[in-house]
């Protein structure tokens, strides 16, 4: 992994942990780090869907995993669920915010593990 990539993994991570202590509960988990992160990118959409894929629990669209909308299995679901503001009272995107800080955490581990040797 490049300086650069993880220098960029450790910043959402950081991210996602400020996400789940203070969500702004009108944007799903992309649009908090967006919001967030001042350089978001291509490259950090590629970093979030790498992890969307590894969710066990990920939504499945026309046998494929959904990247899109990973949670509520449909743009229609999230657009009803933002209308309503109940985004984050879905339990499900906790879970899967959960799960992104557990694997950054993993990665990141592992990475300094490889570098330290």
């Amino acid at each position: 992994m490049s300086a650069e990539d993880l220098e960029l993994k450790k910043n959402i991570l950081d991210i996602l942990k400020r996400v789940k202590k203070t969500p702004k509960t009108n944007f799903g988990i992309c649009f908090n780090v967006k919001d967030r992160l001042s350089n978001f990118s291509t490259k950090v959409e590629e970093i979030l869907v790498d992890i969307f894929l590894k969710w066990p629990d990920c939504a499945m669209f026309e046998g494929k995993k959904d990247t899109q909308f990973p949670v509520e299995r449909s743009f229609d679901r999230y657009a009803k669920s933002k209308a309503h503001g109940t985004l984050w009272k879905n339990p499900r995107r906790l879970t899967l915010l959960d799960f992104m800080i557990e694997t950054l955490e993993i990665e990141l581990e592992s990475e300094n593990e490889c570098t330290s040797k």
